[in-house]
């Protein structure tokens, strides 16, 4: 169960940081760029507009112990076919690395803004490889 934590914590996570709040991960490169990211994010979280939202869905099936994830937000999309140019050197971008291994599937829609993810409860987890 805490793997599924795991992935629900991450695609919100991202939701509320990239959709929500507009963050550039980029920032992590910098000296001190953790420290600064989370100070921006606390800024931000405090000018956030009444109407954001972060939505969450799930569907279980019993006989296949599958757990469907659908994540939402109303905020900024992004180009999700440019996520696969992360390194293993960066600083961000490892957490949907991840997610993308716990999951049978990991798939987004909507402009980047909607996630669906297929987890097996019984399923088999391939961590990625440390560089």
């Amino acid at each position: 169960m805490d793997l599924v934590c795991s992935v629900i914590s991450e695609l919100i996570t991202n939701a509320i940081d990239h959709g929500l709040l507009d963050l550039d991960s980029r920032i992590k490169d910098k000296p001190d760029g953790f420290f600064t990211f989370y100070q921006v994010r606390e800024d931000k979280l405090k000018e956030l507009k009444l109407d954001a939202k972060v939505t969450l869905d799930f569907d279980y099936c019993p006989k296949r112990k599958l757990l469907k994830l659908v994540i939402e937000h109303n905020g900024s999309g992004f180009d999700y076919q440019k996520m696969n140019e992360s390194k293993s050197s960066d600083t961000h971008g490892r957490g949907i690395i991840l997610t993308r291994e716990l999951c049978e599937t990991l798939e987004y829609s909507n402009e980047g803004c909607k996630v669906t993810a297929t987890y097996l409860l019984d399923g088999r987890h391939h961590f990625p490889a440390s560089v």
